[in-house]
């Protein structure tokens, strides 16, 4: 399922939650990030000092501070790792916790680009060599929809009572912005 659109995902058969799982995957591959895409919320373990990519040692940073005398990376402390172990746990939470969210605007958004037909459907239609046609009225409407909240918006202005106040009118003017 490499190739295909978000209708053919839809229409596979898969649970919602398959679904979910496999759009939330990360497909990143760099050194301590889990390829597969650890799901459930699940913390996420850095790799063990001292190994790099495919298990090989990485002595590199080892031998340059004791041959050269210069100090370890300040990245490699213990606060480091606690912190950026944290960070790593709130963004798979946010991650699965918004899947479904995702899922849907994958939808409107095919839907905005005409891919509005599920592919049973048009399998029938070419069976009966006819053309699965769309005629497209989702996105000038949504276009429609949002030229008209731009043309609409309010530049709101704070108007002063006195003399005194144009200082204080501006500065409401410009919070209001």
């Amino acid at each position: 399922m490499a190739t295909g659109t978000l209708q053919d995902l839809l229409n596979s058969g898969m649970s919602p939650e398959e679904i979910n799982a496999l759009l939330s995957q990360s497909t990143v591959g760099t050194t301590g990030f889990n390829p597969l895409g650890t799901m459930g919320g699940e913390p996420y373990v850095p790799p063990e000092p001292g190994y790099g990519p495919a298990g090989m040692v990485d002595v590199g940073t080892e031998r340059n501070a004791l041959t050269t005398g210069t100090p370890p990376n300040p990245l490699d402390s213990e606060e480091s790792k606690k912190q950026h172990r944290q960070l790593m746990e709130w963004y798979y939470y946010e991650r699965d916790r918004q899947s479904p969210n995702r899922l849907e605007m994958a939808v409107d958004h095919d839907f905005y680009d005409g891919q509005q037909w599920d592919p049973e459907d048009a399998a029938i239609v070419t069976d009966r060599k006819q053309m699965p046609l769309v005629f497209n009225e989702v996105a000038p409407m949504a276009d429609w929809l949002i030229g008209t909240e731009r043309r609409n918006r309010v530049d709101w202005k704070v108007l002063p009572r006195t003399e005194d106040d144009v200082d204080l009118a501006d500065v409401k003017t410009k919070v209001l912005k």
